[in-house]
């Protein structure tokens, strides 16, 4: 894709933007385009995490219908020229969205103004909200693994028939908004399988300080005073640590007993503890002892996520499920 105007086409994007530590995150983004040039802005203006890293010269990547592009981000100072672009959010998405462009059109947003300057096309790594494909039926963020630190929290929603569209708009709405947030690694939006089924809203969080953080937001309230009253919460979960292991994003069934999460971590530990014994070790061993342990525990932590831990829950299924409620 090397075409701006076609690129602003699009409904949405996501842009990436490459962390300290040298790992991506993502972010939706609605974009408009201005005399044959596509924009973006921060829905939240400049204490967005994703606009700061822009200014301070992360590495930036699009993504759009599954082609990631490297980008050049231009900050527009001009106030009549981000007047059109306003008026570019108003026209492509105030006729359905008129609330969530509110946010887009503020003088706050603004001064984000960026047009996109379109590099060469790049591949980066695609994780799912839980680290694996999953049903076509949802719109994912991308996320990253969860670690025993980290809350994923699990919300099922009832929708009255013939709302479906404005609760979707709702809930992108939401979870656009909790995706600004410090600590909030990802979310996920499941449609039902069936009809009167509930929906299903993931969030992943880094700690449960940052997720009680989002919980006590403005933004959070802001967006539910704007809940039209034909969805209402059925469920909850909160997962941590292993529990994130043996839980679907969709499912609010209780997780095994904790010993047979505890035996079924013990089958996946092993042979990647033999692995590492036998192989990682010796050939680590003239690296520093902290940076050896650093890399083998990395190993394990990313074997045990994608690896070996979702192909032992599918053949221990019956297993871990049996006598649960």
């Amino acid at each position: 894709m090397d075409d701006a105007t076609e690129l602003g086409g699009h409904h949405e994007i996501s842009i990436h933007t490459r962390r300290g530590d040298g790992s991506w995150a993502a972010q939706p983004l609605w974009i408009v385009t201005v005399d044959g040039e596509a924009y973006v802005r921060s829905a939240f203006g400049a204490r967005s995490i994703w606009y700061r890293r822009v200014r301070q010269g992360a590495e930036v990547r699009i993504e759009a219908d599954g082609e990631v592009l490297s980008v050049l981000l231009e900050p527009v100072g001009d106030r009549e020229f981000n007047q059109r672009v306003s008026d570019a959010y108003r026209a492509k998405y105030g006729p359905v969205w008129p609330g969530p462009v509110g946010n887009l059109v503020d003088a706050k947003a603004g001064t984000t103004t960026l047009r996109i300057a379109l590099g060469t096309p790049q591949s980066i790594r695609r994780f799912g909200v839980f680290g694996a494909a999953r049903s076509p039926r949802k719109h994912e963020h991308r996320s990253t693994a969860s670690s025993s630190g980290e809350v994923d929290l699990l919300i099922a929603r009832r929708v009255e028939p013939g709302h479906e569209a404005e609760f979707e708009r709702w809930a992108h709405g939401i979870l656009s908004a909790a995706a600004e947030f410090p600590g909030h690694l990802g979310y996920g939006l499941f449609r039902p399988r069936k009809p009167g089924e509930p929906w299903y809203v993931v969030h992943r969080f880094l700690s449960a300080e940052a997720q009680e953080s989002w919980h006590r937001s403005p933004e959070r309230a802001h967006w539910f005073s704007r809940a039209d009253g034909h969805h209402t919460e059925v469920d909850r979960r909160r997962l941590t640590g292993l529990e994130t292991w043996f839980t679907a994003p969709d499912s609010f069934r209780a997780p095994p007993p904790r010993w047979k999460m505890a035996v079924t971590a013990t089958i996946g530990i092993f042979p990647i503890s033999l692995f590492a014994g036998m192989t990682l070790q010796p050939a680590l061993a003239p690296v520093p002892v902290i940076a050896r342990t650093a890399l083998i525990a990395a190993v394990f932590s990313l074997a045990m996520t994608y690896a070996v831990m979702p192909v032992l829950t599918r053949v221990l299924r019956r297993w871990l499920t049996h006598g649960r409620d």
